[in-house]
């Protein structure tokens, strides 16, 4: 009872560090995707029309007519949308009580991470350990701080609440087993429709009920139809809900974009996504890389950026560049422990098993994402792995505690320099271009702040700076074409016009 108690003590102490991590966001606007998915969305703000996020994309369309934006990423996440909505019927249009039910969010994840990693491992330690590690890492500041990190807050907090349920769940029946059944598939429902990648929880809660199947590895499941058996235990235990769930969800997600389940290779821009237009050897060295750059982000926080292009991390080319070949290394190690520990029946299969999972679509292993990559995409994936590695604290628990306690103490002034990033939008394109000097995404959208902020001498330096690093690219011109039209220089406004429209043509034959 005493160990109940201190456990959950813990859990409380996590959660309450997560949200000590990311309060100062509070303070924050709207910025980059905010303002087209939360703050101009007509579907978050229309009163008469609530019911439209069950039929439209995530990416909002532009008219009621529409279901999806034309030329818009392939995303279905009624369950966000629909919380932004509620919240704005609550707080309207400021964008503080948006941050702070992130970080609320942030907070009850960091409890349940602890939560689960304390059953996992059986050591109060080991959940202190994971629970503060996750709560303090500033690589979730893609996550919390940007409003429209919701989506990946609310599939965390619904996907591990559901894992910790199968942990904890032993024999049910009558009205307890109705509710288990009924509950679980509503956490996956909602995670699910919170975000897509939330589907491959599924294998992990199969893995775990099989796991703790009464008759798993018996002799006498190898008679009479064991089938039959395993059928019947693990529809119990949830897997027909999720089933439904899932059905229910492609049927609407089908309504919505038909037949397509990504954006088309050719839609999608080279310094968002190079990899849409890269080689067989491309595809195939890229998880490496983003592999070893996940690890690298881990230990070290100043590596980190806001947002990641081709500028900062451009296509491999060879097995012999050394992140690549590191990170073939650690993908050989990861899938060894994994595979030992599922066969072992090892605790460290549940957080092993997670982060693979979850790392099949950021390392483009699943060629769903129409982005290289974003450090929000680590979030879910980062906490399976804290989890795995929080055994550690099995041999030392006393130290152990005491180490997470420092390295979280460490970790927090890092994380509210690095969330200060996203305080608007001009922090967080300066804060990139510091970080990232070439990148383009960037420096277009800094050109176009300038733009709306109608400087329009320094909107043309950036775009006379634009068009010598990106000579290929028509955004540098547009951004001329406009400063130029606003400063009345007609003559250079017409001709940087003709510049944007040539490349422009361009680039769509190109694709």
């Amino acid at each position: 009872m005493r160990s109940d108690w201190s456990g959950r003590v813990c859990c409380v102490m996590c959660g309450a560090v997560g949200v000590t991590a990311f309060w100062p966001t509070g303070e924050n606007d709207f910025v980059y995707d905010d303002t087209a998915i939360v703050k101009e969305n007509w579907i978050v703000r229309d009163p008469d029309t609530w019911y439209r996020f069950l039929l439209t994309s995530y990416w909002p369309p532009k008219s009621p007519d529409e279901r999806r934006r034309a030329g818009g990423d392939v995303l279905y996440r009624p369950l966000a949308i629909g919380a932004f909505r509620l919240q704005y019927l609550i707080h309207g249009g400021s964008a503080r009580g948006y941050h702070r039910v992130n970080t609320l969010l942030h907070g009850l994840a960091s409890a349940t991470a602890c939560a689960v990693a304390w059953r996992v491992w059986n050591r109060i330690a080991a959940g202190l350990a994971a629970g503060l590690l996750f709560a303090a890492h500033p690589l979730h500041a893609d996550a919390v701080a940007p409003i429209v990190g919701l989506s990946e807050l609310l599939a965390a907090v619904f996907v591990l609440w559901l894992v910790l349920r199968h942990l904890r769940a032993g024999p049910l029946a009558g009205a307890a087993l109705a509710r288990f059944h009924v509950g679980s598939a509503l956490l996956f429902a909602a995670a699910i429709a919170a975000k897509e990648h939330a589907l491959l929880a599924w294998p992990i809660i199969l893995m775990i009920d099989v796991r703790n199947s009464p008759f798993a590895g018996s002799s006498t499941s190898q008679r009479g139809r064991p089938w039959r058996a395993w059928a019947d235990y693990l529809g119990k235990r949830g897997h027909i809900g999720f089933a439904f769930a899932a059905t229910t969800f492609f049927w609407f997600r089908f309504y919505v974009f038909g037949q397509f389940v990504r954006m088309p290779p050719a839609d999608q821009a080279l310094w968002a996504n190079p990899l849409a237009a890269g080689g067989w050897l491309e595809h195939l060295l890229s998880p490496f890389r983003l592999l070893w750059l996940t690890g690298r982000l881990l230990v070290d926080p100043s590596s980190l950026c806001p947002l990641w292009g081709p500028d900062g991390l451009v296509l491999p080319e060879s097995l012999r560049e050394i992140d690549v070949w590191l990170g073939l290394m650690l993908a050989m190690v990861l899938l060894a422990a994994a595979i030992r520990s599922v066969r072992n029946r090892g605790p460290a299969a549940v957080g092993l098993l997670g982060f693979i999972l979850f790392m099949l679509i950021p390392l483009h292993i699943i060629p769903t994402a129409s982005w290289f990559f974003a450090e929000r995409w680590l979030y879910l994936p980062s906490a399976f792995l804290l989890i795995a590695l929080a055994g550690i604290a099995r041999a030392r628990p006393r130290s152990s505690a005491i180490a997470a306690v420092c390295l979280a103490a460490i970790l927090l002034p890092c994380t509210w320099s690095y969330a200060r990033a996203w305080h608007d939008d001009e922090s967080l394109n300066t804060t990139v271009l510091r970080r990232q000097p070439d990148s383009f995404q960037a420096a277009k959208n800094l050109g176009a702040l300038r733009l709306r902020q109608k400087r329009y001498e320094d909107a043309l330096r950036i775009g006379l700076e634009m068009k010598d690093r990106f000579p290929d690219a028509w955004q540098p011109w547009q951004i001329l074409h406009e400063s130029h039209q606003a400063l009345g220089n007609a003559g250079q406004a017409e001709q940087a016009k003709a510049e944007r429209d040539e490349r422009a043509m361009r680039a769509f034959h190109a694709r």
